[in-house]
């Protein structure tokens, strides 16, 4: 449940390459799955990057369907 007084919003970055040849793949599009059930819908930038701000902390999901690529995150544990 979230607090009605703290929001926290987190960010991501990624950078996206081909395992042969260590080239940056770019205009690779992707989704990625927010720990909300929120779907964010990109491109690679130029040199193989995909930076996203103000999102929900928690785990995600980041998929690159043209590479094959499936990578999911279960976020962090909260601190007691």
């Amino acid at each position: 449940e979230q607090s009605p007084i703290i929001n926290v919003k987190d960010w991501v970055e990624f950078f996206i390459k081909d395992s042969e040849t260590d080239e940056p793949i770019k205009n690779a599009k992707y989704i990625l799955r927010l720990p909300d059930e929120e779907e964010r819908e990109g491109t690679t930038d130029d040199e193989g990057y995909i930076f996203i701000e103000n999102i929900p902390a928690g785990g995600y999901e980041l998929i690159i369907e043209d590479y094959n690529i499936d990578i999911t995150n279960q976020g962090r544990e909260k601190r007691k």
